[in-house]
């Protein structure tokens, strides 16, 4: 309840949440979303109860895209042991957890997928090669 509360104040704040800035004409860009929400959530509690807290909600925002960057857990344990010390691994930094998040990620972008902009980006390329396809996917908006 409280990461919906909390994004619910992320979209309707009047001085710094989503719609001000839409309605401002400006673009919003958030990491993570409800579709986090239910991938890492949904488990624990319930998969329908959070969808509806979050897709019923009328204050909660449905993106005009939804970018999911896919990335295999083993390429994704490589670059964290290839960036940071042993000593800045977080406990949930391991392949056997990435492989579960990254399935719920998939099973809850499927069951939006015929109603949501949903678009899955492999991210296994240089920074630049993933910039290009992130910028074509957003461009096909306009």
């Amino acid at each position: 309840l409280l990461f919906t509360a909390d994004r619910i104040d992320h979209n309707v704040n009047d001085e710094d949440g989503i719609n001000m800035h839409v309605d401002k004409g400006n673009t919003v860009i958030c990491d993570r979303y409800y579709y986090s929400t239910l991938a890492y959530q949904g488990v624990d509690v319930g998969m329908e109860w959070l969808r509806s807290l979050n897709l019923d909600c009328e204050d909660i925002r449905k993106p005009d895209m939804c970018i999911f960057l896919d990335l295999a857990p083993e390429k994704s344990m490589e670059r964290i042991y290839a960036n940071r010390s042993a000593d800045q691994i977080e406990i949930y930094e391991t392949q056997d957890y990435l492989t579960s998040i990254r399935k719920r990620f998939y099973n809850c972008l499927e069951s939006l997928k015929d109603s949501e902009n949903i678009v899955v980006i492999n991210a296994d390329g240089t920074i630049d090669e993933v910039a290009e396809k992130i910028e074509k996917a957003v461009m096909s908006l306009y």
